[in-house]
């Protein structure tokens, strides 16, 4: 149950975690966690995500991204940075290939299938839906993979956006936030 505590404070992290920065000042609370990365091809694609990660101000390390490991350990304070942020780094860098770099997570609730977790558990995702895509790999094992919803700065791959006259053809959270007047949004979007 120690782990499930652990597993299901991971999510609620990432449910409470997007405006960090905004928050009052805390404990600073360091940790490393593995994100795994598609569409790394080459050393390029390695050095252009390490500088995006290490741009998010709390990375103090980025470890294992190479070629052919498809994940990058980061190290950094999760109460100044969201597990968002670090995402949203990752889809930002410079694609060398042309293809984005998507970020995901794998969660483990180890007594997920025990009498009424799945229920509560399942209950956690559900609250955390804006903010992550929860799929389950593997039930009976509890094995989770988490999505994020990144923004996309810059336009779709037919149409640049408008913002002048209000047309957007892509998720370009920041740059709707500043023309709607709205300040500093979270680095995600929600579907509904």
């Amino acid at each position: 149950m120690k782990h499930t505590l652990l597993s299901l404070s991971i999510i609620a992290a990432l449910a409470f975690t997007a405006s960090a920065a905004e928050k009052k000042a805390v404990a600073p609370h360091p940790t490393t966690q593995t994100f795994y990365i598609a569409n790394v091809e080459c050393d390029t694609c390695v050095t252009n995500i390490t500088e995006s990660i290490k741009k998010v101000k709390s990375v103090t390390k980025v470890e294992k991204l190479t070629p052919t490991s498809g994940y990058a350990n980061v190290s950094f304070d999760s109460h100044a940075d969201s597990y968002q942020q670090i995402a949203q780094a990752i889809a930002d860098a410079t694609p060398a290939h042309g293809k984005k770099y998507a970020a995901t997570m794998k969660l483990r609730v180890p007594d997920y299938a025990k009498d009424d977790n799945a229920a509560k558990v399942d209950a956690i995702f559900a609250k955390s839906s804006a903010f992550v895509k929860v799929e389950a790999t593997n039930k009976e094992k509890g094995e989770f993979l988490m999505s994020f919803g990144m923004s996309e700065p810059g336009g779709g791959f037919l149409r640049k956006n408008d913002p002048a006259n209000d047309q957007w053809y892509s998720r370009d959270v920041a740059a709707i936030a500043q023309a709607q007047g709205l300040g500093r949004p979270a680095p995600y979007f929600i579907d509904q």
